[in-house]
């Protein structure tokens, strides 16, 4: 329940921020065949100064038929490109318990924990569940974090 009045809040506040769609512009060109980058003999419609992953990453978006949704599909994609990765390392603190009621407990703290401190700090609101170039990079970036201390 948390996670989704969470997702909630997020795809409203994404809606009312404007780059919002300059972030999703690059997914929708490449759907459409559009370069991502300049080309010799002409220049892109949409200037990406990243690498194609966000481009890839938030491709799903696409599918969306109204310009709500796709922002709504790019706000749960962001929040999971963040938030399992850190969900993960956060599990690692669960396996020390012994037994499967105090897991729980850590999944409902981590839960909690998030949907306080990502709404009331601009900054991290911006880096778990704005809809930017950089969620799927700091996944990746946690997933290899995580896949260290699980070794």
């Amino acid at each position: 329940m948390v996670f989704a009045i969470s997702i909630w809040n997020a795809i409203g506040r994404n809606l009312d921020f404007p780059w919002t769609s300059i972030r999703l512009a690059p997914a929708f060109a490449l759907a459409h065949g559009i370069p991502l980058y300049s080309m010799p003999d002409k220049s892109p419609w949409v200037m990406v100064g990243y690498g194609p992953l966000y481009p890839v990453a938030y491709l799903p978006s696409v599918l969306a038929h109204h310009p709500r949704s796709a922002v709504a599909i790019a706000t749960i994609l962001a929040h999971l490109y963040v938030l399992a990765p850190a969900g993960l390392i956060f599990s690692l603190l669960g396996k020390r318990a012994r037994n499967d009621n105090s897991r729980q407990v850590h999944w409902l703290f981590f839960l909690l924990l998030f949907a306080l401190v990502s709404h009331l700090a601009p900054s991290l609101f911006y880096v778990t569940a704005g809809t930017h170039a950089d969620a799927p990079a700091i996944g990746f970036f946690l997933l290899a974090c995580y896949a260290i201390l699980r070794a």
